[in-house]
């Protein structure tokens, strides 16, 4: 560690022996690392851990520590003393400890701790073909559950929970996957959660595990979330209809503030799981992305074909209130990330905006053999890295979408493959750059594995350049032996109204709407107002 950080280790006097103990969340590449300190050698300002790391770690990786009464510095702060059995608080100004529990918020002094790893498990057994059918749970509030890598005497975690990389880490590979929800369902048919509130969770809210069908989350609120917000299905491909879990809803819901304790969790997470609907939805306030899909890396057998995901704003990943602006603590994350092979998965009519990553991070985000999705009528704004990506995969279609403002670059294409990865066509992408040129296409664009065509590009502070430095006619004339690219497509001002305000409609005479642009309906993105 920094010499400048020698005193919360207690390397310089203050936290001394006190800190070991304690955790040090360690932030790597896209995951968070929870590592128990062993001890501290202050001369070499060096820390062993009880417990391995997922991935090595890199020397400029963020970190906090998190444990120990020496670090109590600020109102709000608490630590659990283990050995003494006593919790030490600091009081945010103005709470009494001895106001009644009648006092309002601001002077009463609350506290919970949480006994249940689990607050409702819905149990079918599918291998009996005997399922929890035709339940509704309306207007309720889950909230205060814990979950941890071991219990407090170092004892794994309960058997029926998931199970992360091995017994000696604390830390998953991704996406926080092995995380339980504090409700759980398997072998449910059409049950139903609507109107209800999840807070206050250690793990994620909502898991529809396996073998769950035609379930339905309606107009849900989770939030403070030590984890993820709905889990939908298992990285595992299930055999027979019975066992696999698919077609189920989330619906009219909002996801905020979730990744409190581990910063790798996503807002909504579908793995082996095909035919569900994630619409109209509020997704916000996350470390890592907001919506991930499938769970098979490159070209494998994978059950996640025929996902709609629409109408839905996912916004404020990973810099939202509560980070340090612009140091974001996780990369490789998007508003939208997917894998695998995923036919009939259609992305439209959403809203991704403000996310940031410490690496790398995008609005569209096609990682690892991707292949059959379709993204159209979306609308992506301020990334870090850009609005789409493609890692590697196989005919996808990314068609009338506006990619707005992104700052290292605009599209990123990381692979050459011998088949058409996508097809990007009737998109705009605009961007306002100082430096002369900006960047419009980052990566890999040297070969004809991909159709680009009748597309509006626009730098409002420069040029459009294409790779190479080149202008759009002598991309679209080809050369060296390659393929013209980006047929009918032009540089033009699309004349949005106020971008400022997030108002993508264009004026009348918006050369996008000569060339057949569809204007995007963004009214109805977001949770829909409710009957009373």
């Amino acid at each position: 560690f920094r010499p400048a950080d020698a005193p919360a280790w207690g390397a310089g006097g203050v936290g001394g022996a006190g800190i070991v103990g304690a955790d040090a969340v360690v932030m790597t590449r896209w995951i968070d690392n929870h590592l128990t300190i062993a001890s501290i050698d202050a001369g070499e300002r060096t820390a062993d851990f009880t417990r391995r790391a997922v991935f090595l770690l890199n020397n400029d990786d963020l970190y906090y520590l998190e444990g120990a009464t020496s670090l109590l510095d600020a109102p709000g702060e608490w630590c659990l003393d283990r050995a003494k059995n006593v919790v030490y608080y600091q009081r945010i100004p103005g709470e009494d400890p001895a106001a009644p529990s009648t006092a309002t918020a601001r002077d009463a002094l609350h506290a919970v701790a949480p006994v249940l790893t689990c607050l409702l498990r819905i149990t079918g057994e599918p291998e009996n073909g005997r399922f929890v059918h035709d339940v509704e749970f309306r207007g309720i509030t889950f909230s205060h559950a814990q979950w941890w890598f071991t219990d407090g005497a170092g004892r794994p975690a309960p058997e029926w929970s998931p199970v992360w990389p091995g017994a000696d880490v604390c830390g998953f590979q991704q996406a926080a996957w092995g995380l339980p929800g504090a409700i759980v369902a398997q072998g449910a048919r059409r049950v139903v959660f609507d109107g209800c509130t999840v807070s206050h969770v250690g793990g994620y809210g909502i898991e529809l595990g396996r073998a769950c069908r035609d379930c339905r989350i309606a107009g849900c609120t989770l939030t403070d979330l030590g984890g993820g917000g709905v889990k939908i299905g298992e990285p595992t491909i299930r055999q027979g209809d019975d066992e696999r879990t698919d077609h189920n809803q989330l619906t009219d819901s909002s996801i905020l503030g979730a990744g409190r304790i581990h910063h790798q969790a996503v807002g909504v997470w579908i793995g082996q799981s095909e035919g569900n609907l994630i619409a109209h939805n509020r997704i916000a306030e996350l470390d890592y992305s907001g919506i991930s899909i499938g769970w098979t890396w490159g070209y494998g057998p994978s059950a996640a074909g025929g996902n709609i995901v629409e109408f839905n704003d996912v916004g404020w990943l990973g810099a939202h209130p509560g980070t340090t602006p612009g140091d974001p603590p996780l990369g490789d994350m998007g508003g939208i990330y997917t894998l695998g092979t995923q036919p009939g998965t259609i992305i439209r009519n959403n809203f991704f905006h403000d996310i940031a990553g410490r690496t790398i991070a995008w609005g569209i985000y096609f990682d690892e053999g991707s292949t059959g999705i379709v993204a159209e009528n979306n609308i992506v704004s301020r990334t870090t890295h850009g609005g789409f990506h493609q890692h590697y995969g196989r005919d996808n279609i990314v068609r009338n979408n506006i990619l707005f403002q992104g700052r290292d670059s605009q599209l990123q294409k990381s692979r050459r493959e011998d088949h058409t990865a996508f097809t990007f066509s009737g998109n705009i992408v605009a961007w306002r750059s100082a430096r002369e040129g900006g960047t419009l296409l980052a990566g890999d664009w040297g070969g004809n594995d991909f159709q680009m065509s009748s597309n509006l590009y626009f730098n409002s502070g420069g040029n459009v350049q294409f790779p190479g430095g080149r202008t759009l006619e002598q991309w679209q004339a080809g050369d060296g032996g390659k393929e013209g690219h980006d047929a009918g497509s032009i540089v033009a001002d699309p004349m949005f109204i106020d971008t400022e305000r997030d108002d993508f409609r264009m004026h009348d005479g918006s050369p996008a709407l000569k060339m057949g642009f569809k204007p995007i309906d963004t009214g109805s993105i977001g949770p829909r107002a409710r009957k009373p």
